[in-house]
This record gives structure tokens, C-alpha cells and sequence, in this order.
């Protein structure tokens, strides 16, 4: 079972200055669930349509389930509330070892 590891984002923003009262979201996915779950994956600071991003750099937070080992894609997605030319996506792979867990009995 791995802790939670973390990936700094950074060069995160709206655009050129004339978008500068945009609102940022960021959005975080996983290419499988069984290894990595969506859910289990967080960014701070929190960010959404909503809440906008102060500065220009986010954490993404993720947990890999229990006894899981494979590689996962993690797919980022910025989206500003502009109009158009509002979406960018970037992926990362990452690599979560098989840990040799020691065999267990249980006797009556």
C-alpha cells in the first residue's frame, strides 16, 4: 500500500491579460480506476468554476488503491470561463511498483 504522493502544477493561467477576470477550473482523471481512482485524487487549492485559482500553481494529491501495481495516465484539464479557446488537457504517466507482500496462514 503506497502513501499519497503529490505532483506540483505550475504556469497555470487564463490567458493574455485582457482575460485576466477569467475564472480557472482544474479537473484531474485517471485512465483506470482499479489502480488509481478518480475519486481518490484531489488538487489544492481546491479550484472549480466557482472558487477561482489565486496565483498561478495548483497540487494534485493522489492515493493508489490497495495491493494495486500498474502505470496510470492522469489527465489534467484547465478550463476558463471565456467563450472560446477555453480547455486545455495534459497527461503524465504514473508508475505504481508491485510491493512483494510476505504470504499469511490462518490455523484453527
Amino acid at each position: 500500500n503506497s502513501p499519497e504522493r503529490s505532483i506540483t502544477l505550475s504556469g497555470i493561467s487564463v490567458g493574455p491579460n485582457d482575460q485576466s477576470q477569467q475564472i480557472v477550473g482544474i479537473v484531474a482523471t485517471s485512465s483506470n480506476e482499479l489502480i488509481i481512482a478518480s475519486n481518490k485524487i484531489r488538487i489544492e487549492p481546491a479550484v472549480s468554476e466557482n472558487t477561482p485559482l489565486q496565483g498561478t500553481s495548483a497540487t494534485i494529491f493522489y492515493s493508489p488503491n490497495p495491493n494495486s501495481s500498474g502505470t496510470v495516465i492522469i489527465t489534467v484539464t484547465v478550463r476558463d470561463n471565456g467563450s472560446n479557446n477555453n480547455l486545455i488537457s495534459k497527461s503524465f504517466p504514473v508508475v505504481i511498483l508491485d510491493v512483494n507482500t510476505p504470504p499469511t496462514i490462518n490455523i484453527p
